[in-house]
């Protein structure tokens, strides 16, 4: 470098000589010999710079995310739009056409064009232009454009700046690269990495994704006149866009085609040819991929992959890191996602309820593969927006996943929980057929084992109806209140809470994950009041579906760099928390909710097909629910408003008007057609038998029969549809304030969200 750092010395007396030669008689010799001392002082360190070579092989590359058959592509994901393309994929036209331009000597020089140089100095320093000349030649340029994207990449705005910040100190440093990498790269070379690194447009770097934007053809079908609008385009990539300023770069482009006439590289009549062609009527534009959007209706699962990404230390240290890893790296991300099934989701929500709908009412749908954890489908009935909800039925809020994952703060499951109370039960040693007292009665505080109650508590079935004792099996069926109360007074919120987490449930509210934490496990949440997210409830059916064993979501199958190097990606931890016997007899049981007489999802089942499915629908009917599952797919759909809490009563949707809306009418009949015709090519996978000890009546294990009570009487079983509402998450919390939930963190609160609420007061009567 010194030999380089003498050279350039040289030049810098030249320099100086030049700028203050004409202007030097009005100065004294000693403030000249301090100017000129000044110019020289420290040039070594300016001329240092950094590494070229390291910067040179590592450019901004983007992101492409994938289908899981590695080849449909969903979304792109970069901060520089940039296809990188070797020299023999790149016409000759737009070689001419650059060299022409920004450096008709590229080839005869050093890496340094003096006469160039000289004339921007003068030009900018003394003659004080409101721009920066050029004057650099194509290596230096080069050598500008990698120091940027090096800073960049370090997140190093200042050193980004100073890379082309417009002072004499940043000439020399790139003369003096410049002349460095000459020593390293053939022209050619140089060349290639400047094509491939310029700027040819707003957001849009690299001849390729220019020729793709402008002109949708590859950079090596480039004619004579396509490139010289491209090559015309790096001078000021804003003010020639020629999508927004066709007149402005309509003159630089004849200009472009003026040079290459007069350094021979085009004919008279090729010139006068290319400059007869208005811009309107070359231009073939093609949309440039802006980030999720372009996956359509995928874009909510390419964003929870973005969010994957984001906060998953796997891909580095800190978010600063794993954004750039992302953003920069040049990834290959194929994903888990079934562009089959995905498109199938897709109708069934956006058919269901149309984005625009008067109600307002949202759906969203999530299917996950039983014993890998893979996600297969996202979607919902809305238009990824990443500005938001500025627009009728769009939004950036991804209803099916968690908050740290760019969802919200989740929805009430409401029954949708009870199948963790039953799995509780068996795993003590219950069975199914044990009898239990469905009449609706007062709970006192004692009675909740573990985290009481602040006081009696006195909830309801729907209507105050099936107020009798039933098999648990029953009340499976029928998904009844009061018998998975009463089973819970037995068992105990801790341990009810503790094996709810291990099969897999969560709290959507990012900070709040943890179920079993004190101040959540309060008796109303049996009843389905904590939100939760489709993804998580998807995830931990898919317990029951695989047999008792548990996987992590997961939404990448496999990531390589652009080099073809395999980069670790989050792994699904799959493993058994759940006795497979216990398992399946949850299995059996939710499959009877299909089969069994008055059961909620009655003649809603899969033809051909093993299926088991849970309803839910939150108090007044404010989020509805249905989560089932075969051996190959488990899917949950979600619906209500996203906003609030709204009772979906005397409700029309989609043209349909109900007094009540359930999870029976809505969520269900989406589940079965979905996912009837996801298995439509796929063999029936049995579920296993259960086992007998589960179906012995009476009891079985340690603990008693709960004899029926002889009075009151039987009231009338209400109709088979209408399950029993959760109690309401949003009356008044109890009075002990050790008791309740604390208010929620308003920054974790967004207009597409829904608080946390505290435990509603057991004084009052719940529906």
């Amino acid at each position: 470098m010194r030999k380089f750092s003498n050279w350039v010395t040289g030049i810098a007396s030249i320099l100086v000589l030049s700028i203050f030669g004409g202007i030097a008689f009005s100065f004294t010799l000693l403030p000249f010999a301090v100017l000129f001392n000044s110019a020289t002082t420290g040039l070594n360190e300016a001329i240092a710079g950094d590494d070229i070579e390291a910067a040179s092989i590592n450019l901004s590359h983007i992101s492409t995310l994938y289908a899981n058959d590695g080849t449909t592509k969903l979304a792109n994901f970069y901060t520089q739009n940039r296809i990188v393309v070797p020299m023999d994929k790149i016409s000759q036209h737009m070689k001419d056409a650059i060299v022409a331009h920004e450096d008709r000597r590229f080839y005869q020089h050093n890496g340094i064009d003096l006469t160039g140089l000289i004339r921007a100095a003068l030009t900018t320093f003394v003659f004080k232009s409101d721009q920066m000349q050029g004057g650099s030649g194509i290596t230096q340029q080069y050598v500008k454009n990698l120091l940027i994207n090096q800073k960049i990449q370090q997140d190093d705005p200042i050193g980004a700046y100073k890379a082309q910040e417009p002072t004499i100190f940043r000439k020399l440093r790139e003369a003096s690269q410049a002349m460095e990498l000459e020593q390293k790269l053939t022209k050619d070379e140089i060349l290639n990495g400047y094509l491939n690194i310029a700027p040819f447009g707003p957001n849009l770097y690299g001849v390729e994704t220019a020729a793709r934007r402008y002109f949708s053809v590859n950079a090596k079908d480039l004619n004579i006149v396509q490139a010289a609008t491209i090559a015309a385009i790096t001078k000021n990539p804003t003010s020639y866009d020629p999508t927004q300023h066709p007149q402005a770069a309509t003159v630089q482009r004849d200009t472009v085609l003026d040079q290459m006439f007069s350094n021979g590289y085009i004919t008279q009549a090729e010139r006068d040819e290319a400059q007869a062609q208005k811009m309107e009527d070359i231009l073939k534009l093609s949309d440039v991929p802006i980030g999720c959007q372009t996956a359509k209706g995928a874009a909510f699962f390419c964003d929870y992959i973005r969010n994957v990404v984001l906060n998953n230390p796997v891909f580095g240290e800190n978010e600063d890191v794993r954004r750039k890893v992302l953003y920069t790296g040049g990834l290959n991300i194929v994903s888990t996602l079934d562009s089959k099934i995905q498109n199938l989701a897709e109708e069934e929500v956006f058919n269901r309820i149309p984005a625009t709908d008067p109600s307002g009412v949202a759906t969203a749908i999530v299917t996950i593969e039983p014993g890998t954890g893979k996600i297969k489908a996202m979607a919902q009935n809305r238009e990824f927006d990443p500005a938001g909800d500025q627009e009728p039925g769009h939004t950036a809020i991804n209803y099916a996943v968690d908050q740290t994952h760019g969802g919200s703060q989740g929805f009430s499951i409401a029954s949708s929980f009870k199948p963790f109370i039953l799995a509780d039960w068996l795993l003590k040693g219950n069975s199914l057929n044990a009898l239990i007292n469905g009449t609706s009665r007062s709970f006192k505080a004692t009675e909740w084992v573990c985290n009481q109650s602040a006081a009696t508590w006195k909830p309801q079935n729907a209507g105050n109806a099936n107020n009798f004792s039933m098999t648990v099996l029953k009340a499976v069926q029928i998904s009844t209140n009061i018998p998975f109360l009463e089973m819970a007074t037995k068992l105990g919120l801790c341990s009810i809470f503790k094996t709810a987490a291990q099969i897999g449930f969560k709290n959507a509210i990012k900070g709040q994950e943890d179920v079993t934490d004190e101040s959540q496990m309060y008796a109303s949440a049996l009843l389905g009041t904590i939100n939760a997210s489709p993804l998580n409830i998807a995830e931990s059916y898919a317990t029951f579906a695989s047999g008792g064993i548990h996987c992590d979501a997961i939404a990448i199958e496999k990531i390589t760099t652009y080099t073809g190097e395999e980069v670790r990606v989050p792994e699904a931890n799959c493993q058994r928390v759940l006795p497979e016997d216990v398992a399946d007899a949850v299995t059996y049981a939710l499959s009877t909710v299909i089969t069994a007489p008055g059961a909620l999802a009655n003649g809603q089942g899969i033809e051909g097909h093993d299926a088991a499915v849970k309803t839910g629908t939150a108090n007044d009917n404010q989020h509805l629910w249905a989560i089932g599952y075969t051996r190959q797919y488990c899917t949950a759909i979600w619906a209500g408003n996203p906003y609030w809490d709204m009772p979906l009563n005397n409700m029309t949707i989609n043209g349909i008007f109900k007094y009540a809306w359930f999870g029976a009418d809505l969520p269900i009949p989406m589940w079965h057609n979905y996912m009837t015709l996801i298995h439509e090519d796929l063999k029936n996978e049995p579920f296993a038998e259960v086992d007998p000890k589960f179906m012995v009546p009476g009891k079985w294990g340690k603990f008693p029969v709960i004899k029926p009570t002889p009075k009151p009487k039987p009231e009338p079983s209400p109709e088979p549809s209408k399950e029993s509402p959760s109690p309401s998450p949003s009356l008044s919390p109890s009075p002990s304030p050790s008791n309740t939930v604390p208010d929620p963190d308003p920054s974790l609160t967004t207009p597409e969200t829904n608080p946390v609420t505290p435990d509603p007061d057991p004084s009052i009567p719940t529906e």
